[in-house]
Parts: C-alpha cells; structure tokens; sequence
C-alpha cells in the first residue's frame, strides 16, 4: 500500500455528489473504459471525485516535521527495550477502552427515537471518549518512537541494514491512511486506474460516486480502505492490536527499503510488477513483523508467516470442506467469476458475485461491494484471498528455499520483470 498526509481540502456532502452523480448520466456515457486513455479516464473521473482527493503534500511536510521533534524529544536508545514495550502495551489497552467506547456511544445514539437526544449516560461516554481520545493523541508520538526503534533493531538483527546501516530510517504515523478508488472493466478483472481520496468518505458518498464513474464509463469500480499507506514515513491504520500494527509497519518499511532497489523502483511499470512489489512486502512484513514480536512481546502469540504454513493440497472436486474458509470461498468465487467474463457472460458475473457476498454476509463476513474492482484490487496481494495469481506461491517458495530473510531480500531486489522470479527458482 502507499501513501500519506492528511487531508483538508473542501468537502462535498452526499446530496452534492449525488446531484453530480445525476448530472453526468445526463450528459452521456464516455467511451467504454478499455478505450480510453488513461489521461481520457483521468478527465472523466475528476469531475465525480473533485475536492475529495487525498492531499500528499501537505501529509508529508507535517509527516516529516512531526518525526524530527520526536525523534529529538525521545532519544534514549533503552526505549527499544521491554520497557518501551510496556508503555506500548498500555497505549494498544488504552486504545481499546477508545474504541469500545465508541462503539457504545454509537449503539446508543442507533436505539434513540426519531428526535430524541442522547441521555446523560452517553454524555458522560462521549466526554470520557474525547478525554481517552486527547491522551492517545498526547503519547502517541513517543509509541510510534519505541515501535520504529523495535522494527529497526529487529530488521538490523536479521541482516536488512545495508554497511551496518538501516536505510531509510524505520519511520511511521498512527493515523486514518486515505480511501482508495480502484477501477476494473466490466468484461474482465484488471486494474486500469486508481485515485487516493480522503480519508473521511462517508459510506454514501463512496457509493454515490462509484455510481456516478461505473454509469458513465460502463466500468466497475470500488473505493476501499487502506491498512496503510506506503509513503514515506507511511500511515499506518490506528489499530487496537499488535499483530496488525506491528507487521503493517514492517511491511510497509519493506516498501520503503525497496524503492531504493530495481524492484521498488519499477513499482508502477506494470500491473505485474506492482503485484511483484506487494507479495514481496507481504511476505517480508509478515516475517519481520513477527520476529518483532518475538523479540520484544514474547507473552503474545506472533502471526505465522505464509510461507512457513504448508501449501494447500490440491483440490480434488467439489467437496465442501469441515470448516468455512474465507480463503478458498473467495479464491473459488474469483475463479468463477473469471470463467463467466471470459465466456461473455459479463451480467451473470455480476449477479454470481453479489450472491456470494451476501453469502459471506449471512457467515458474518461484511463486504460492502463484491465486483471486478474488488478483485483487481486485492489481487495485487498475491498471497490474500482474493488473488489466483500463481506469483503468492512461487513467491513463498522462493522464501522457503532462501537461507534467510535477509538471503530473500537481496535476491529479490533485483528483479525487474516477472519472469525472474521463474528464473530464481530454477525456471518453474
């Protein structure tokens, strides 16, 4: 993922985008988007997300004046310590009340009548709320401190520095990273254009626009939320727990290691280079995230890297397995879906792909929009669920076979195209 700043630019409310929504239809559909170029695409759309995109300027000047001051203000190496690790901990629990807090503040408001107001329980929440909210703010400078220190001292241990060096500095921001829109073709999975837009999109003005782009270009599209945002520093999602935090701001430090490389380099020449990128940070993360966790949380349970898991046996027919898995509904969902667009059947697609959200919905499973978009997206992530790309498997064995992490890295680093992750592996 990639990314960063905050945004402040002028906000369109949901009649605003509905009301543009309606008045492109009225001047007509564009061009099917196969057709268009990717400037051609870039004037339809802007119009529809005009005002709403994600301002990364203005992110990474006040991104990078905020790790001075605490870098100067936080020095003291021992914070990588255990009892770094303690105040972390106390931040990850504060962040919990945080958010069960709000959670029930909104419950609250969900049960009151029709133009009622709240009751004098849930103003004492909600003043509690801004009280924990204001303190998470206040120390949230020095975690990311004591996190960025742990990251690096674990990368630096498993041999990622470069002359004893760590380039670039491990350097993150807890903060709500930007929405992301993402277009495919109705008529097959790929991904032809993307957009980063603020982060505070409302459900319904995400939906309103996506109308407004799939009705005048014939396309499908999605705006999705980002765990992170690969910039530099990056913007990481501000989550109560450590198995998420900590392996997204590996990941997303593996990005910053390889933008220095031909691999990171080469991040946006093709659609198959920027899935390249993506395994590798996912595997890399997952690998040294871990091993953070090892190293200064042993009392937590640390995520098992993919490539240390055994691969799935082949699948030998329709047989339904014990449990539900997410993985395999989704990859079998992705492969159908394929089938039917390849055979024309673009429409049958579609509603085969909503019957199988509403049935991850009826597991408890919430995916608002299931569609070509989704796909083309998360197929970047060749190890995630919604990805058949063979480039997650390959991958993973390359790091099997791989002495090290560190062995890992410096091996694919250097590819500059997809086909020497064949060659790496011995021409599989």
């Amino acid at each position: 993922m990639r990314g960063r700043k905050h945004l402040s630019g002028w906000h369109i409310g949901t009649a605003a985008v509905l009301l543009l929504a309606a008045g492109l239809l009225a001047v007509g559909v564009w061009p099917p988007a196969g057709a268009l170029s990717e400037k051609d695409m870039d004037a339809a759309i802007q119009p529809v997300i005009a005002g709403r995109e994600f301002d990364i300027a203005r992110w990474e000047a006040e991104a990078v004046a905020a790790k001075i001051a605490a870098n100067l203000r936080y020095p003291a190496p021992q914070l990588a310590g255990l009892d770094g690790s303690m105040i972390v901990m106390d931040y990850v629990e504060q962040l919990r009340q945080y958010r069960r807090l709000q959670q029930e503040i909104e419950q609250a408001y969900a049960e009151l009548p029709a133009g009622a107001l709240p009751g004098e329980e849930t103003r004492q929440k909600e003043a509690e709320a801004e009280h924990l909210r204001d303190e998470l703010r206040r120390r949230q400078p020095l975690v990311e401190t004591i996190l960025e220190r742990q990251v690096a001292r674990t990368a630096g241990r498993l041999g990622l520095s470069t002359a004893g060096v760590l380039w670039p500095p491990v350097l993150f921001r807890l903060s709500p990273p930007p929405t992301h829109l993402v277009v495919s073709p109705r008529d097959r999975i790929e991904l032809i254009y993307s957009r980063d837009l603020s982060p505070d999109l409302s459900v319904s003005e995400r939906d309103a626009m996506e109308r407004a782009i799939d009705a005048k270009l014939g396309v499908s599209s999605l705006i999705e939320d980002l765990g992170g945002y690969g910039a530099y520093p990056p913007l990481i999602l501000e989550e109560p727990a450590l198995d998420w935090i900590i392996p997204t701001v590996a990941h997303e430090w593996i990005h910053n290691y390889l933008a220095f490389r031909p691999l990171g380099m080469r991040y946006e020449a093709s659609p198959a280079l920027k899935t390249l990128n993506e395994t590798v940070a996912s595997i890399a993360g997952e690998e040294l995230g871990a091993a953070v966790i090892q190293d200064y949380y042993p009392w937590e349970t640390p995520p098992v890297p993919s490539w240390k898991q055994p691969p799935a046996p082949p699948e030998a027919g329709p047989a339904v397995p014990k449990e539900f898995d997410f993985t395999r509904f989704m990859r079998e969902t992705r492969r159908e879906a394929e089938r039917l667009l390849a055979a024309g059947k673009v429409s049958e697609a579609e509603q085969y792909m909503e019957a199988r959200r509403l049935e991850l919905l009826r597991r408890g499973y919430v995916i608002r929009k299931l569609n070509q978009a989704y796909f083309a997206f998360h197929g970047l992530y060749a190890t995630g669920p919604g990805s058949v790309d063979p480039t997650g498997p390959k991958m993973e064995e390359l790091r099997r076979r791989s002495p090290s992490l560190a062995a890992f890295m410096h091996t694919v680093e250097w590819f500059t195209a997809p086909e020497d992750l064949d060659r790496a592996l011995g021409g599989q």
